[in-house]
């Protein structure tokens, strides 16, 4: 029983360390997407960057959730 819970204590703190370590490129790319939105008219587009962006936004947002 007293291993049983130090495994899940094991488990729950590399969880913490994997969503920590997602945070930091989630905040990069949100900036990345802020900045991009706002660009000029003409530069305001759904480029292959920009879709590739939002999913991995997407991603990482779900890793972290």
């Amino acid at each position: 029983m007293l291993a049983e819970a130090a495994n899940q204590e094991k488990n729950l703190e590399s969880l913490r360390v994997a969503i920590a370590e997602k945070e930091a490129p989630l905040k990069v790319a949100q900036t990345r997407l802020s900045s991009r939105s706002q660009r000029p008219n003409v530069e305001l587009c759904h480029d292959p960057a920009q879709i590739r962006l939002l999913e991995e936004v997407k991603e990482l947002a779900n890793h972290v959730e």
